[in-house]
């Protein structure tokens, strides 16, 4: 429970990072990789590099979106030990580097041990 409000009050944290409003909604950036998914797209629900479940996080809510970070929940996969045997947690992600109406960086973050079962289709 302490992790879980931890992870929210991070959220609101950056939420709360000033930033100007573009005019435009801005997406998130032109991914290439085969299989990937969410790139190009505004507030996508789903962000996955493509390859292994360590590269997805799913059931994203924004909290932000459209100023310099783009602030979301959901949920991503802790590959500990490893991807075979990971398991599936709360994650913050943040869009940044805002720049043509394309967020162009992307990072997450996983801070707590949960024990969910796989809620992301790949």
């Amino acid at each position: 429970m302490k992790r879980a409000l931890l992870l929210v009050v991070t959220a609101a944290i950056f939420a709360a990072i000033p930033g100007a409003a573009v005019a435009r909604t801005p997406v998130l950036g032109s991914h290439h990789l085969p299989g990937a998914t969410g790139f190009g797209h505004q507030r996508p629900r789903t962000v996955y590099l493509g390859g292994d479940p360590s590269g997805i996080v799913c059931r994203i809510r924004w909290l932000t979106w459209g100023r310099s970070i783009a602030v979301g929940i959901g949920v991503a996969e802790n590959p500990v030990p490893d991807v075979a045997h990971g398991y599936w947690t709360p994650a913050v992600i943040i869009a940044s580097d805002l720049r043509h109406s394309s967020y162009r960086g992307l990072t997450w973050t996983l801070p707590t041990r949960s024990t969910h079962s796989a809620p992301c289709h790949i």
